[in-house]
C-alpha cells in the first residue's frame, strides 16, 4: 500500500486482531475523509452504543477540539454527559 495512509493502513490490517473490526472502520473512513468529522461523530455513537465508552469519550473529547463547525457539533457536549 502506497500513500499518505498506506504504510498504517497496512499495519492495522496486519494487526487487526488488535485493533479490532471497529479500528479497521475508523481507519478506512479517516483514509477516506481524513477531515469527516461527522463520520468520525457516528464513528463514537457506534462505540458508545457498542459499550466502548472510554473509546467513545476519547473521540467525542478530540471532536469537540475541533475549531471547524460541522453537522452534530452541538450534540457532543449530551453525548458526553452520557456516557
Amino acid at each position: 500500500m502506497t500513500g499518505r495512509y498506506g504504510r498504517s493502513a497496512g499495519r492495522a490490517l496486519m494487526n487487526r486482531r488488535t485493533m479490532g473490526v471497529p479500528g479497521l472502520i475508523r481507519l478506512a473512513a479517516a483514509a477516506l475523509a481524513p477531515s469527516g468529522f461527522d463520520v468520525r461523530l457516528k464513528y463514537a455513537r457506534a462505540l458508545a452504543q457498542a459499550g466502548q465508552k472510554d473509546l467513545a469519550r476519547k473521540e467525542l473529547e478530540a471532536l469537540q477540539a475541533v475549531p471547524e463547525d460541522f453537522p452534530g457539533k452541538s450534540d457532543i457536549p449530551a453525548l458526553l454527559k452520557a456516557l
